[in-house]
């Protein structure tokens, strides 16, 4: 310790500064590889699992027409609430707490540039169990795919009742991350379709699907069981993480999981229309604004996904937008953020402004384009940077991000590469990114979810809905 008032000039002038040089090798990460001798094709991943295995189970949604999206959703939403042939919904829930971890539906898609339109979804049954409950992982969500009862609809109606309150609470709460999903899907073709599985064009559907509910439940129900028999088929990937002795036992257990056949000779029935960008308000209950802004890469002329693109997300979050939109705006917080796949996005949080935000996001090229950090102030975004992209991951989460590079068809190398770039990121680097957001203003998407007042007395050229 130095001996000295720990905040004076003395003090802080004798503390050993990290260089660049003192970083460590990237830590090496556990292995995955597929498996397709097994019954099922299989990711097997070679993390330490401390006696808890992850199993997880991914059917492709090929087979689905993208209007028939949202009732994909409505099924993540419905599995594992309503009783099966074989269990009531109470009786499932209580094996549910006693032999697994977790039980998890869900619906997404990965962005695939070799993929058709880019896009790779999947419908995803998520488990994890204590290796001496493996065998339970294999069949309770197997009897739920295969036996679950649609024919009660009242609980149907309550359960998305309570999903279109949830979804209201978010869009009130995190209205960041809604209008940023909304400005996608009007960028991408993989934002199109997550919009229709989750986002706003989904609570949309489900607004309607409950105002007609009685009149439309019994096309819901036979809409629900053919969909199941088009996605649990043997299209199905698996994922493990645990013991070898318990991926046997999951293949005695489970064996073809019951799935039908996949039917290869048909051709993909998912066709995603071209996505159509719109300048979009939503009024929510809220004293604050959500301000989102965003374009296509390519449309301003920006340089390819980097580590770079790290470093200046670091830069433009936490000095540009930390300044101008939270300290001087009042923000409660802002951000910038850049998809490996193209988009490049900006955002606040809980924001009393809108046009000056949206001002304050269009001058970001003039200002990266001048950035003019000192030598120590680099090294430090720099560092941190890398820091955050070594930080240990839980097994869960390191799974779920080894199998997103499968189907996102990434190289194994992907990551090493992105972190030797942001090491050798220079001024230079970062400021030559600047020059294509200069472009951004008359190019953005912008979408705004908050205070009606504040919506309505905006100069911005918006579509304005009430949302709820």
């Amino acid at each position: 310790r130095i001996q000295m008032e720990p905040d004076s000039p003395e003090a802080l002038a004798t503390l050993p500064l990290l260089e660049l040089d003192d970083i460590a090798a990237a830590p090496t990460e556990a292995s995955w590889h597929l498996d397709e001798s097994t019954p099922q094709r299989c990711l097997i991943h070679d993390v330490a699992t401390h006696g808890i295995d992850y199993l997880s189970c991914y059917f492709t949604l090929d087979a689905v027409r993208f209007e028939e999206m949202p009732y994909v959703s409505l099924l993540s939403i419905l599995l594992g609430k309503l009783d099966t042939a074989h269990h009531t919904a109470a009786e499932l829930d209580t094996l549910t707490q006693l032999y697994l971890g977790r039980l998890r539906f869900s619906a997404t898609t990965y962005e695939n540039e070799t993929a058709p339109q880019g896009i790779a979804p999947q419908f995803i049954v998520t488990t994890s169990a204590l290796s001496k409950n493996i065998d339970h992982a294999a069949m309770i969500p197997q009897e739920i795919w295969a036996h679950t009862t649609f024919n009660d609809p009242e609980r149907i109606k309550t359960i998305l009742q309570q999903q279109r309150i949830a979804m209201e609470q978010n869009f009130s709460t995190m209205g960041n991350l809604a209008a940023l999903a909304r400005i996608a899907a009007g960028l991408t073709h993989a934002g199109a379709l997550i919009d229709q599985i989750s986002g706003v064009s989904f609570y949309f559907f489900l607004c309607d699907l409950l105002d007609h509910f009685d009149e439309r439940a019994d096309a819901l129900v036979s809409t629900l069981e053919g969909l199941t028999k088009r996605i649990f088929t043997t299209a199905l990937t698996l994922s493990f993480a645990g013991a070898t002795e318990d991926l046997e036992r999951v293949w005695e257990t489970g064996g073809s999981f019951g799935l039908a056949p996949c039917n290869t000779d048909e051709a993909r029935a998912l066709v995603v229309p071209e996505p159509i960008a719109k300048n979009e308000a939503f009024i929510v209950p809220s004293d604050v604004c959500y301000v989102g802004v965003g374009t296509n890469r390519t449309t301003i002329g920006a340089a390819p996904f980097d580590g770079v693109t790290n470093i200046v997300t670091r830069a433009l979050s936490f000095d540009y937008l930390w300044n101008e939109v939270r300290v001087k705006g009042g923000a409660y917080g802002a951000g910038y953020k850049a998809a490996r796949t193209g988009t490049i996005m900006f955002y606040s949080f809980r924001d009393p402004n809108l046009d000056n935000t949206v001002t304050t996001y269009n001058n970001t090229g003039a200002w990266l384009a001048n950035f003019d950090p000192s030598e120590a102030e680099l090294r430090g975004y720099i560092i941190s940077a890398v820091a955050s992209y070594d930080a240990p991951l839980k097994p869960r989460a390191l799974v779920a991000r080894q199998d997103s590079m499968y189907f996102s068809n990434l190289p194994a190398d992907w990551r090493k590469t992105l972190r030797a770039q942001m090491l050798d990121t220079t001024i230079e680097s970062i400021r030559s990114r600047g020059e294509a957001l200069k472009n951004l203003a008359g190019h953005e998407t912008i979408c705004v979810f908050g205070n009606k007042e504040k919506i309505e007395a905006s100069k911005l050229d918006l579509a304005v809905k009430t949302l709820y």
